[in-house]
């Protein structure tokens, strides 16, 4: 179960469980309520009967014998009246008579432990039956004469029906059942809008976490303005953005000055290189050196031509070094780089090794022309240079247009790259070796990226080097 359902659940659940207890103590308070209320009806009926028969006991003389003849016939004028079956029983609990005469099978006897209640009341409103243990409502009266003389027991059911008591409840709660549906229904929708709510915005969070990637150049921070516990997380997320961040800069500041420094290196010992040989030719030559030598032309000739082949070379790696330092300024026109590349293969192709492929005729972008020279230039002179001996060299450039890019390939079949070099093809490693790349790739990459594109390598040593070049479509006019 995910959150979002685990929330809903949860929320729902409470809903619901809200809705059963206000239920029950509705029923509690409905109970407790109307038990006070029968209580209240039951008082109120006695009362009325109890007047009634004070009433009409005082217009008669009554004793023991002559209740039954005397008092029937009002007995049965005030059952009808107040709706209720009257009972009068003997002093001993035996039964005299009632509003509605009973078979013999159907008289009965007050039991005796309500006989003994009512010596300490006149009234007795609660009772059990000794039998079913059921508790009932009803009332024994004690009858006095207009002497104050007790003749007889009258007894009336005073409960209220149960019956009653549960239509009530029923139509109570039948009167709110639609109104109950309705809140369950407004729960259940609210439950999934709230749920949803909070785990789209937790969808959102994690899609943005899971596309951070240290790798890019920029970092996307989430907004979010709200003082929860949502917003401590985002907070924490930001922060933490912002300190890595400030983290890639130092690393991107230290690398750089670390790649600087080797270059520095490098380059201390290519100019170093030449100078060896140029001190100790110089030193030879003043040993050796004879003005009367009739060869001195020659040796001064060929002491000078060696020199300058050194200089030379101290000066292609002064002018490789600027070149990369230093480029020069874009200017962008519109380029069909089918053409351009026809023509910088033109100027190598001297065996017809190099081939070409294009799935369009003419692929028009925006690049600085010679940007575009350099980068060919460079890739195909490296691929010439790891030519393998052992086989003729073959070397395929394919340029295709998908979409929103442009990809140019130049792929040979020479000796390729050792696996320990290729992933770092890219940095400024400068040498002065023909088989070397020196910072010719490194520039090619800073190039490229001048126009947001790309390049990659892969490489198999024995088999050949694949170089891809994308540039997106953005650039193409």
């Amino acid at each position: 179960m995910n959150i979002r359902d685990k929330l809903f659940f949860c929320i729902f659940s409470v809903s619901i469980v809200c809705i059963v207890a206000s239920m029950a103590i509705s029923y509690v308070v409905f109970t407790r309520s109307n038990g006070i209320e029968n209580q209240q009806k039951i008082r109120n009926k006695t009362k009325a009967i109890t007047t009634a028969l004070n009433y009409a006991v005082s217009k008669e003389n009554l004793t023991q014998d002559n209740i039954k003849a005397k008092l029937e016939n009002k007995i049965k004028e005030i059952a009808d009246i107040n709706n209720q079956n009257i009972e009068v029983y003997s002093l001993q609990g035996q039964y005299l008579f009632s509003n509605q005469e009973k078979k013999g099978n159907e008289k009965k006897r007050i039991p005796p432990y309500n006989l003994k209640n009512l010596e300490k009341t006149d009234i007795n409103i609660k009772s059990t039956d000794p039998v079913s243990k059921r508790k009932y409502i009803c009332s024994f009266i004690l009858l006095r004469n207009n002497v104050f003389e007790p003749i007889a027991i009258v007894h009336y059911d005073s409960s209220i029906g149960k019956n009653i008591y549960w239509e009530t409840f029923y139509q109570y709660e039948r009167e709110i059942l639609v109104g109950i549906l309705c809140i369950i229904i407004i729960c259940f929708i609210s439950s999934r809008i709230i749920a949803n709510g909070l785990t789209r915005r937790l969808n959102d969070i994690a899609k943005t976490i899971k596309e951070t990637d240290i790798t890019n150049k920029d970092f996307k921070h989430i907004k979010y303005y709200k003082d929860n516990e949502l917003g401590t997380l985002i907070n924490a997320y930001n922060s933490m953005i912002t300190q890595i961040e400030d983290q890639k800069e130092q690393i991107s500041y230290r690398e750089k000055n670390e790649a600087w420094k080797e270059m520095a290196k490098q380059v201390a010992h290519e100019v170093k290189n030449p100078l060896t040989p140029m001190r100790l030719l110089v030193q030879n030559f003043e040993r050796k050196f004879d003005v009367k030598d009739p060869n001195i032309e020659t040796k001064v000739k060929q002491l000078t031509t060696s020199l300058v082949d050194q200089i030379d070379a101290i000066s292609s790696v002064a002018t490789a070094f600027s070149e990369y330092t230093k480029l020069p300024e874009k200017k962008d026109q519109k380029l069909n780089i089918h053409q351009e590349t026809k023509d910088i293969i033109r100027l190598w192709n001297d065996q017809k090794e190099i081939s070409l492929h294009s799935n369009k005729g003419n692929i028009i972008i925006n690049m600085d022309k010679s940007y575009f020279t350099r980068i060919m230039n460079n890739l195909l002179k490296n691929a010439i240079q790891a030519k393998d001996d052992n086989r003729k060299l073959s070397i395929k450039v394919s340029l295709e247009q998908i979409h929103h890019k442009v990809n140019i390939r130049v792929e040979d079949n020479g000796i390729g790259i050792p696996e320990n070099r290729i992933n770092r093809i890219f940095e400024p490693n400068f040498t002065s070796k023909n088989s070397g790349m020196g910072l010719g790739l490194t520039m090619v990459k800073k190039l490229i990226e001048e126009y947001k594109g790309e390049i990659s390598v892969t490489s198999e040593e024995g088999i050949g080097t694949t170089f891809l070049i994308q540039l997106p479509m953005g650039n193409i006019s």
